[in-house]
């Protein structure tokens, strides 16, 4: 009777590589050292004695300075696996990610594997270039991903993923004449609804504080702002735009507070910018909501500890995030889906802001 052995952690890392390039996950170069610690959680050295059992072996090669190559598939039939990758490109690392952007990955990333499918995150900067070709390329080869799930696309990025035909699913909104599916909330009518409330609340000079990001999301939430002003005979507004820092953010609200005019309500792109604009407001002697409302287009889970709390849009991550697990999942096994995409309307938590 043979006894149990207990398998090392060099020979399981060994044997899933070895199972990836048999089931055609990798078809032409293995990814970095850097890439394959980061997807199984391991040590370099751990990494290099298992890559260095299939150089022995002649299933990769080794040539110096380059990415292992790979020179023939294992001599030993493994069984060939069934699973679906899904790949999520963003341009930060998971350290870096802002608390809704954090938990709604963690969300997709959970219905994914609730699909029996694999899901890896992928951080690269460079993909998210004027000239990301290159950058994209090599990810894409790399990993052999079923499905990719994008975030914070630039024009380039996506034209390139439509052009490579590169199954894909925006995070987002595409830019005009793109046709990719997508998944975003309806940032139009957000702002031009956040307008009315203010509006019907008797608030007559509204500012729309955001950054100078355009991504398509931006622009159509400067177009559902502008369209619900224009819609009120009453009202008027401007689009103050600011560099995303503290300091931006303030000095643009001095210079807001210090006009002839000053407006009595703000609403806010960004949940994180909704605190130092509170803070800042609330240091200044302003009161909130009798000087000056305040409404946030996004949501955060600290502002119901805030006194005042901020009214804001409740975006329901798990709806976002299962639809879009959802999307990726039909196009990573070949479903034919509406490139048309789908917008999600939150709901409003009015707060003690306005």
């Amino acid at each position: 009777m043979k006894v149990p052995i207990k398998r090392s952690l060099v020979s399981e890392t060994y044997s899933i590589i070895r199972d990836a390039i048999e089931s055609g996950r990798w078809e032409r170069i293995l990814p970095g050292e850097r890439t394959l610690c980061n997807i199984f959680q391991i040590s370099r050295p751990t990494l290099r004695r298992a890559l260095q059992q299939l150089e022995t072996e002649g299933i990769i090669v080794n040539s110096q300075g380059k990415k292992r190559r790979i020179s023939k598939q294992p001599e030993t039939p493994v069984k060939r696996s069934n699973e679906i990758h899904i790949g999520y490109l963003c341009p930060a690392p998971t350290h870096e990610i802002l608390g809704y952007t954090h938990r709604k990955i963690a969300a997709i990333e959970h219905f994914i594997h609730q699909k029996q499918m694999n899901f890896a995150l992928h951080s690269r900067p460079g993909c998210f270039t004027k000239s990301p070709a290159k950058a994209l390329r090599a990810i894409i080869d790399e990993t052999q991903a079923n499905c990719w799930i994008v975030q914070q696309t630039n024009l380039e990025m996506q034209q390139w993923f439509e052009s490579e035909n590169i199954p894909t699913v925006i995070s987002g909104t595409p830019h005009d004449g793109i046709n990719l599916p997508y998944i975003d909330l309806d940032n139009e009518a957000i702002c031009r609804h956040a307008v009315g409330l203010l509006i019907a609340k008797s608030f007559r000079y509204i500012c729309y504080l955001t950054t100078n990001d355009f991504f398509p999301g931006d622009l159509q939430s400067d177009a559902g702002f502008l369209s619900g002003i224009e819609s009120s005979a009453e009202a008027h507004g401007l689009i103050a735009r600011h560099n995303g820092t503290r300091d931006g953010i303030c000095a643009k609200l001095d210079m807001l507070l210090n006009a002839k005019e000053t407006p009595d309500a703000f609403i806010i792109d960004k949940s994180n910018h909704a605190f130092t604009v509170t803070s800042y407001l609330l240091q200044k002697g302003t009161r909130i909501p009798d000087d000056i409302a305040l409404i946030c287009r996004t949501e955060s889970l600290d502002f119901s500890y805030m006194k005042p709390s901020v009214a804001h849009y409740s975006r329901n991550t798990i709806e976002l995030a299962k639809r879009t697990a959802d999307l990726a999942a039909k196009i990573a096994i070949g479903e034919t889906v509406d490139v048309q995409g789908t917008l999600i309307i939150p709901d409003l938590n009015p707060g003690e802001s306005i």
